[in-house]
């Protein structure tokens, strides 16, 4: 490694104050970051591949994904916690896989957790956020988990791996594509509180969709008739259809929140906007990395692959520094062990929100018919009433 923990942190500290770097500073501020970043690709690799050898076994069907943490994402966790150190940030180097369901997800964080390399507090104890059993307060679900894998030095790296489902998935994209398209950060609690709410709420009914074994799976008319089965469990039938109950105002509180935002119109208008540049999205049974560059601006998504990761790195920050005051403009570096999946991995960067779209539906779906039976009660009591 060319430059020490030192340097490295005192990088960090140049890029808290990011708007006013230029010249020379800001040159040397993007070379250490970039190098830093560097090393964190064997280390990737390897935990991918650890969790591959485990998944298999239990999920054939599992999506993979890994990244490097973008400039703009560094900038913004370090502002966020003053008293961090770029040189202990523990997601420089990340893995995502997307499981069937819950069941396989809690499998495989069983497993992770026998491992060495996720042994990696005092206590010896992997390191966990599961926040299934524990949302974030914007509705956020998954779990993540932080293992330590050796670079190309022999060094010790941090690198975080996340598990999800494939409605969870759906959920978080989503966030990130209204991030996208209308300049918020729903994504770090900074966002229109409107949107903020609809999304803690679509957490909750999301999570009840995931109860659901195969759900995601299912035709629309199986995936309501499960779904109101579940729900009728859940919160009980006479409770859905009586207007004063707390379940039926909080789909109410939901249903309106949806149509205010217009979001299926939204949603559907954010993807006809952009123009996907689909020749780099064609491989099949190919890994590289794919560096995506998501333009409002030019109203398009392109995407480069790379074979060399050193080259790949280079693109990556040469395009970050072309955009870095292009707040438009999205530049990320990612990959999957085949590329062709890359839509189903990173649907945000093309504005694809038809699996967060078919759940929002059965959403709505249900609602409408909650309230032609609370209606169809309240006629019936009226008839009942004595003249």
């Amino acid at each position: 490694m060319k430059y020490s923990g030192k340097r490295i942190a005192r990088a960090g500290e140049s890029l808290r104050d990011f708007r006013n770097l230029s010249g020379r500073s800001f040159e040397e501020t993007m070379d250490v970051i970039s190098l830093w970043r560097q090393t964190h690709e064997e280390p990737v690799r390897k935990a991918l591949n650890c969790l591959t050898l485990i998944v298999s076994k239990l999920d054939s069907s599992a999506l993979y994904a890994r990244r490097m943490k973008r400039v703009t994402s560094i900038y913004g966790k370090l502002t966020r916690y003053p008293k961090m150190s770029l040189y202990k940030m523990n997601d420089i180097g990340g893995c995502r896989v997307i499981l069937k369901d819950i069941t396989t997800l809690y499998k495989v964080l069983n497993q992770l957790k026998k491992l060495s390399e996720f042994k990696v507090t005092n206590e010896l104890t992997p390191k966990i956020n599961d926040y299934i059993k524990s949302p974030k307060t914007d509705g956020y679900r998954s779990v993540h988990v932080i293992g330590k894998f050796l670079d190309e030095n022999n060094k010790e790296r941090f690198i975080e791996i996340q598990l999800r489902t494939p409605i969870q998935h759906s959920w978080a994209t989503a966030v990130e594509i209204v991030d996208l398209f209308t300049k918020q950060s729903l994504k770090t609690n900074q966002g229109n509180p409107e949107w903020a709410s609809l999304f803690e709420k679509l957490g909750s009914f999301f999570a009840d969709m995931d109860t659901i074994k195969g759900f995601v799976k299912f035709n629309p008319d199986a995936q309501y008739r499960f779904y109101s089965k579940k729900l009728q469990q859940l919160y009980g039938k006479k409770n859905l259809v009586d207007g004063n109950s707390l379940a039926y105002k909080k789909f109410k509180g939901c249903y309106e929140c949806l149509n205010n935002l217009n979001v299926v119109e939204l949603f559907n208008g954010f993807a006809n906007s952009l123009n996907i540049i689909d020749k780099e999205f064609e491989f099949d049974n190919y890994e590289g990395y794919v560096l995506i560059i998501c333009s409002l601006a030019e109203t398009k998504t392109s995407a480069r692959v790379f074979d060399n990761a050193d080259e790949a790195e280079k693109a990556y920050m040469n395009e970050e520094v072309k955009y870095s005051s292009d707040d438009s403009t999205i530049v990320a570096m990612v990959s999957t062990p085949n590329i062709s999946e890359l839509r189903l991995a990173y649907p945000n960067y093309l504005a694809d929100s038809t699996a967060f779209l078919k759940c929002v539906l059965r959403i709505t779906e249900f609602f409408e018919d909650m309230q032609r039976s609370y209606f169809a009660t309240v006629r019936l009591n009226l008839f009942e009433l004595p003249l």
